[in-house]
């Protein structure tokens, strides 16, 4: 398991809600599976609640949070070149606690982002999975209703078919 593309660069975007831009493109090679931080990814680095002041949202585990926010928002991870879908215990598990490990995050550093993960994340899950729902909706609904009845029949004495007869030379 590593990191390759190391060091991160980050552009400070928003300083209200810390929101940060990466610079370069950076990857993580987990166990059997990769997950890639493209150029220009937005992220928040690590969402942390006010009232735990001792977890800082930078520091060695930031290029762990950012790959967690890449699977979060995508929902998948790469496995033998192809996209595979993964559920949020695999991203905060096998992705983001073993991503702070291979990053030599402190023990208690790392289980306080990772429960914290467990307890909160399902807001943001949620929040991408129903947007990932809506994008995959988008102009791909075709419906066709079949016209009742009543309607075949208007129709047909609008616009009668008219039989034609044998033609005459």
């Amino acid at each position: 398991m590593s990191f390759i593309g190391l060091p991160l660069r980050l552009e400070m975007l928003a300083t209200r809600k810390a929101i940060w831009r990466v610079m370069s493109e950076y990857s993580y090679n987990g166990d059997g599976f990769s997950v890639n931080v493209p150029n220009a990814w937005i992220t928040d680095l690590t969402s942390i609640p006010w009232w735990i002041p001792f977890v800082k949202r930078e520091g060695e585990h930031t290029p762990a949070s950012v790959v967690h926010d890449v699977v979060y928002a995508k929902g998948e991870v790469t496995k033998y070149g192809e996209a595979v879908e993964v559920d949020r215990l695999f991203a905060d598990r096998d992705v983001y606690l073993r991503a702070m490990e291979v990053r030599n995050t402190p023990p208690l550093r790392r289980n306080v982002i990772y429960w914290g993960v467990r307890l909160g994340g399902w807001y943001s899950w949620g929040r991408y999975r129903r947007k990932q729902g809506r994008e995959e909706i988008k102009g791909k609904a075709n419906i066709e209703v079949a016209p009742l009845p009543q309607e075949q029949k208007q129709a047909a004495q609008a616009s009668p078919i008219q039989e034609k007869g044998p033609i005459d030379d």
